[in-house]
């Protein structure tokens, strides 16, 4: 009797804390960002971003409720999203949620504010049909407006909200960032039908744009750089007068910051995309490049000598085939550099949130630094332990054949970053002013090629984001590094070696022909056992 009442007694107790406890949880907040690098929670920075604005950020954000159930939890997080800005800064962040779908009016509003309605795919056991959705927000601030139309993705929300911020702000600022466009320099047009191995458009209007503004175009042949410049990009060969290395040395030794991306090496490729992927078809030899006499001495002088090479890496090469392929085929001038495999800094504002990256048709870089004693020099990126190179003038084959004096048998620098007062070439004198260049040896790192759709995820959340971060460190604003490092890509599949792929094949026949035996002989075990006991 006394142990069926203690049993009513214990099941009423727990009855009453399950209904109190869930009670009480309906008014915590509680979540855990369990993602990786923590990109569903807000940065410690775009914390601090926003705690301290300077004038009310109104928010309105335009989102329909009418969508298929599996939306419906992307749309919760997006919301919850929201609500954490808002509590960064109650007083001066004001957050307005308006859902189209329930009246005319509200629709016709987010459509006038500049919100691009998506189309999305609405499935059911007899058909399938499309719908209309508002999944964007209006963002003003500072007596500027700014629209994101795909506001949707929480992993992504925290990136675009602080970009539409600093693009709101950069108009209001003196631009200072200039880009070279010398003879060699490679060009950067609209993207469209000229895009290609030989042009970076789509970074300079998809991604620079966005973030920076227009910057100044500034041919160093013909002018001086202007005064309210800060960094200077340079992106091919460029074929500088001595005028121009002058205008160069003496920009450095102002103060000013540089990004070269250098390929000392030109030739022509012919590109062809077929059902299995991607194809390059050489049009005549691989040379040095033009300009290459006129800028290396300059470079040597800072430290940094190029080699008239390009590198060959059979260890970590890009698949140029498409995802169903089952031949794989690798190109070997298109390198992955992996962070875990040694190929990148493990602890830099430039590579951390980093996991690779995409570098193609790369040369060798020897760092002699005897003239510079007040520069610091980090490597950033270094080649494979092992890959081999081919110098001067030769030509691309398919089954390039390799002497032994053409293995490098070691790691190469092959990005570089520099820090410090300049001694200039020219006068001789240090610097009182630091400096800052950061060097790659391809003139490819943004290339248009990897806008192509089987490389374009990737490309964005790699290189894209990089050279970005890039920018922002070398003009000392860091404040959006660590919001960019937070999108990461998926990280690709190393391919196996010929004697990895022997190896399982092996363990595989061997395993399983093993466990069949092992399995028929218990049961035979068992059978006779069985009989024996009878």
């Amino acid at each position: 009797m006394k142990s069926a009442l203690k049993t009513k007694h214990l099941t009423l107790q727990l009855l009453l804390f399950f209904l109190l406890s869930n009670l009480l949880v309906q008014h915590l907040s509680c979540r855990f960002d369990a993602s990786n690098s923590e990109r569903l929670s807000l940065s410690q920075k775009t914390q601090n971003k926003l705690s301290r604005l300077k004038s009310h950020l109104y928010i309105d954000a335009y989102y329909s409720s009418d969508l298929p159930i599996e939306y419906n939890v992307r749309l919760e997080l997006i919301r919850e999203f929201l609500n954490q800005v808002k509590k960064q800064n109650p007083d001066l962040i004001h957050l307005n949620m308006y859902d189209p779908n329930q009246s005319t009016e509200i629709r016709e509003k987010a459509l006038k504010a500049g919100i691009v309605s998506n189309e999305i795919q609405k499935a059911s056991d007899t058909s399938a049909s499309s719908q209309e959705a508002f999944m964007g927000v209006v963002v003003k601030y500072d007596e500027g407006v700014d629209v994101i139309s795909d506001l949707f993705f929480v992993e992504e929300a925290e990136m675009k909200m602080m970009r539409s911020i600093r693009k709101i702000e950069q108009r209001r600022k003196i631009q200072n960032i200039a880009i070279a466009v010398d003879p060699g320099i490679l060009p950067f047009p609209e993207p469209g039908n000229g895009s290609g191995i030989y042009t970076w458009g789509v970074f300079y209007h998809q991604a620079m744009l966005e973030e920076y503004g227009s910057a100044f175009f500034v041919s160093l042949n013909e002018s001086e750089i202007p005064s309210q410049i800060k960094l200077l990009i340079v992106v091919g060969s460029p074929e500088w007068t001595e005028d121009a290395n002058k205008r160069f040395d003496s920009f450095l030794a102002k103060g000013g910051s540089v990004i070269l991306l250098l390929s000392p090496m030109q030739f022509q490729l012919e590109t062809l995309r077929n059902e299995d992927g991607l194809n390059f078809k050489s049009k005549g030899f691989v040379t040095v490049s033009r300009g290459f006499g006129n800028w290396i001495d300059l470079l040597s002088f800072y430290g940094f000598s190029l080699n008239s090479d390009l590198i060959f890496d059979f260890e970590h090469p890009v698949s140029l085939s498409k995802g169903g392929t089952i031949q794989k085929k690798y190109y070997p001038l298109w390198h992955y550099a992996f962070k875990s495999s040694g190929n990148m800094h493990l602890n830099h504002d430039l590579t951390n949130g980093k996991d690779f990256l995409f570098l193609p048709w790369i040369s060798s870089v020897d760092l002699e630094i005897k003239n510079q004693t007040e520069m610091k020099y980090e490597t950033i990126l270094w080649s494979d332990s092992q890959s081999w190179h081919k110098k001067d003038v030769f030509q691309l084959q398919e089954d390039t054949q390799f002497t032994e004096s053409e293995m490098i048998q070691k790691r190469v620098p092959v990005g570089i970053l520099a820090e410090g007062r300049l001694k200039s070439k020219f006068t001789n004198q240090t610097s009182i002013f630091p400096s800052r260049i950061f060097l790659v040896s391809t003139a490819y790192l943004v290339s248009d090629i990897f806008s192509l759709p089987e490389f374009r995820a990737a490309y964005r959340d790699t290189n894209v984001n990089f050279m970005l971060n890039v920018i922002d460190f070398m003009l000392d604003d860091n404040e959006y590094i660590s919001v960019r490092n937070k999108k990461t890509a998926v990280l690709p599949l190393n391919p196996f070696s010929t004697r990895e792929r022997n190896v399982y094949s092996a363990f595989n026949v061997i395993f399983v022909t093993f466990l069949s035996i092992a399995f028929a002989v218990r049961r035979i075990q068992k059978r006779y056992s069985g009989k024996s006991s009878v």
